[in-house]
């Protein structure tokens, strides 16, 4: 009877420490998936991040690109105004010229006639 008593507290005390050992092993396979998901999430905020990052870098290279081209844009338009003002003086002043030629042709003209 001693035995058998023995024998049914021993199976029970491996039955205990096999449930606690399947619940151990459950805790420790949930820890783990926690752990796992932890782990996922940082790097999925991590990639986003990045791209979002890239994506700024991107924008602001752009808006850079925009900037220089609108001014070499601007300079261009200035050196052109320049070059038609000074190409309206030159027309000008060969006109002023050519007046002051053809008055004093007149004049001369004018003189030999009455000569």
């Amino acid at each position: 009877a001693l035995t058998k008593k023995k024998a049914v507290e021993e199976l029970s005390n491996k039955k205990v420490a096999g449930d606690l050992l399947k619940k151990k092993t459950e805790e420790d396979l949930v820890v783990k998936t926690a752990k796992e998901a932890l782990v996922k999430k940082k790097a999925d905020e991590e990639l986003k991040m990045k791209k979002i990052t890239e994506d700024l870098e991107r924008r602001r290279a752009e808006e850079n690109r925009l900037n220089k081209k609108a001014e070499e844009d601007l300079e261009m338009k200035r050196t052109e105004e320049v070059h038609l003002k000074k190409k309206a003086e030159e027309d000008l002043e060969r006109k002023r010229v050519e007046e002051a030629r053809l008055k004093k042709k007149a004049v001369e003209d004018l003189e030999k006639k009455r000569a």
